[in-house]
């Protein structure tokens, strides 16, 4: 089976190469102006520094994703991330929330099946 390429780079690197810089953005945007997440977890009475964490294990993870090595491991973190942010959000009625999460599973999903055909 030949593996599906755009412009000569295997799908599998494009797909997780947009998704790192998708969690790295994600989180850079947290650590610059935390200050919506923070209110939000204010109201439903949790601290302030689980948002510096998710952003920082969204950068950290992110990266992983640049690395073959690292990607299916990398891949299955954020995917755990994913899952806890979309029940948290789901349980606090954030609509909006729940629906991003669940596109990051689906690309993360993406990105583990094509990188077991690499």
């Amino acid at each position: 089976m030949t593996q599906l390429r755009i412009g000569g780079v295997p799908a599998s690197e494009v797909l997780a190469y947009a998704t790192a810089v998708l969690f790295v953005v994600i989180g850079l945007a947290l650590l610059r102006e935390p200050e919506t997440a923070v209110l939000r977890l204010a109201v439903w009475g949790w601290p302030a520094w689980p948002v510096r964490v998710v952003a920082l294990v969204e950068i950290a993870v992110g990266v992983m994703l640049l690395n073959g090595g690292t990607r299916v491991t990398a891949a299955w973190l954020l995917i755990a991330l994913s899952v806890f942010q979309l029940v948290v959000q789901a349980v606090y009625g954030e609509g909006g929330s729940v629906a991003r999460a669940s596109c990051q599973i689906l690309v993360l999903v993406a990105v583990l099946y094509l990188s077991r055909k690499s």
